[in-house]
């Protein structure tokens, strides 16, 4: 007798839609505007971070980074 395993399948998740990406200006990755996504603000300029440890970075030396990469509208 041959056993068959039965998978329950689950529900079909919908595909959830990503934002705008920006680039982050400490490490120049490609970041989604998400939000959820690390931010800081700087001169009137919001600005998107990879992680959390790459805003820390940003906020200790203030604008060395700063280029116009990683800026939301």
């Amino acid at each position: 007798c041959e056993v068959h395993a039965v998978r329950e399948e689950s529900p079909m998740k919908q595909p959830r839609k990503k934002g705008p990406m920006v680039r982050d200006p400490v490490r120049g990755m490609e970041v989604e505007d998400a939000p959820e996504a690390p931010r800081a603000l700087h001169e009137g300029h919001t600005y998107l971070f990879c992680s959390e440890s790459c805003r820390e970075r940003f906020e200790e030396t203030r604008g060395s980074f700063t280029g116009g990469s990683g800026e939301t509208m």
